[in-house]
């Protein structure tokens, strides 16, 4: 398929993430690296920097470089503020620096950045309820200036609610 595709930068996307679940991290940065080469066709730009950007940022985890991994993140970031991945790979990685970060603290470095994006409070309330934290996941939810009525919202109120113990209210 390389003969084929091997122009295009979703052909590189696929065979890196594929490459990188296989652990051959050295091929999967090839193929990221490929993707963001300037002769690369693609029809969607995300193809050719979010997306390639936070799988090196992932093979920089992989590999220890928290460093790395933080630069490509913050590239991917710059290139689309509003990216949900992008968004959480960012807070996850800001909490994961120091044990006493706090989400409200990268909040506030990201507006002070980007302005207030409607992703950015729905990203923080997800990731507050993977951690277990249903107050500060209904905080970010009030915040959120993001369709009320969205499946993500919505799904996001649900659990909320369950960790919260209201068995009826999540329905």
């Amino acid at each position: 398929w390389g003969d084929i595709a091997g122009g295009q930068a979703e052909f590189h996307l696929r065979r890196g993430l594929y490459r990188e679940r296989a652990g051959e991290l050295a091929l999967a940065v090839a193929d990221y690296e490929a993707c963001m080469a300037p002769e690369t066709r693609t029809y969607n730009e995300q193809m050719a920097t979010v997306r390639p950007l936070l799988g090196l940022a992932r093979v920089a985890l992989a590999r220890g470089r928290l460093d790395d991994a933080t630069e490509r993140i913050e590239a991917a970031l710059n290139h689309q503020p509003r990216d949900p991945e992008a968004l959480l790979a960012a807070a996850t990685l800001y909490q994961a620096k120091s044990l006493t970060a706090s989400l409200d603290g990268f909040a506030s470095d990201y507006v002070a950045a980007f302005g207030e994006q409607p992703e950015l409070f729905v990203t923080l309330a997800e990731l507050s309820v993977d951690q277990g934290r249903p107050a500060a996941a209904r905080r970010y939810l009030d915040r959120s200036v993001v369709d009320a009525e969205s499946a993500r919202v919505m799904m996001l109120k649900a659990r909320t609610l369950l960790l919260e113990g209201d068995l009826n209210g999540c329905r």
